[in-house]
């Protein structure tokens, strides 16, 4: 998850605004690494001042296990995949505490040196792997 994302959130909290059905298919990283959120039809007056830490709660979910818990819980079901001291646990479990995005900045996972030039790389990994057909491993 990248500091783009809570920082664009961050831009629609200050307008008063909320994004009522964020999840990874509306966020977009272009081929250098530029993260943007799109669907803007989803923009509605902010009603909830939690609403961003809830979705990048189901957000951090499914990148981490690939769906959200049907019964609401925040937390992963494979505990053999994520060290429960890891950063992106400490992330994902702070979704269920904190009350504003400006508290989540402040986790470990984003103060790691992330840069636009690594999520280039990444995408260019994965435009290289889908256009050949690989599959990653079910673990």
């Amino acid at each position: 998850m990248s500091r783009q994302v809570i920082n664009a959130l961050l831009f629609l909290d200050d307008k008063k605004l909320e994004y009522s059905q964020l999840s990874c298919s509306n966020i977009l990283i272009d081929l250098s690494g530029t993260i943007k959120i799109w669907g803007f039809e989803f923009l509605r007056t902010r009603s909830n001042s939690s609403w961003g830490v809830e979705a990048l709660g189901s957000i951090m979910m499914t990148l981490m296990q690939g769906y959200v818990k049907d019964d609401g819980v925040v937390g992963v079901d494979n505990l053999d995949r994520w060290r429960t001291d890891s950063r992106a646990v400490e992330f994902l479990s702070a979704t269920t505490y904190v009350n504003d995005m400006n508290q989540l900045l402040k986790q470990p996972l984003l103060q790691l040196p992330w840069r636009e030039s690594r999520l280039k790389g990444m995408v260019s990994l994965a435009n290289c792997w889908s256009s050949r057909g690989y599959k990653f491993p079910v673990v």
